[in-house]
């Protein structure tokens, strides 16, 4: 599982928005998977869907919260599905991407 306590204690929240940022936040998402998942980061592909590498509702829930941490920020739970890969999900979370209904 995803252990908060490898989590990089340095918020998020506070620092300006920038495709830097996002980039951040793709790789810590990606280097938690590829730990829960005990595969290379190289592995992960930020464009494909979270469940391509089973991420259950549990491992989602977890993602989030370690998320939540790391950022210093309250996060919805169900983000890892309103934004279903790494890419989208770093996006959102970053401000870079913008809303698709």
């Amino acid at each position: 599982m995803l252990n908060p306590k490898d989590v990089n204690e340095r918020p998020l929240a506070a620092a300006p928005i920038s495709p830097t940022k996002e980039k951040e936040i793709q790789a810590w998402i990606v280097a938690r998977l590829a730990q829960e998942l005990e595969i290379s980061p190289r592995e992960i592909d930020i464009k494909a869907p979270f469940y391509r590498y089973g991420l259950d509702s549990l491992a989602a829930v977890h993602l989030v919260s370690n998320l939540e941490e790391w950022l210093g920020m309250e996060l919805s739970p169900t983000l890892p599905y309103d934004y279903p890969s790494v890419e989208a999900l770093a996006g959102h979370l970053s401000g870079v991407a913008k809303a698709t209904e």
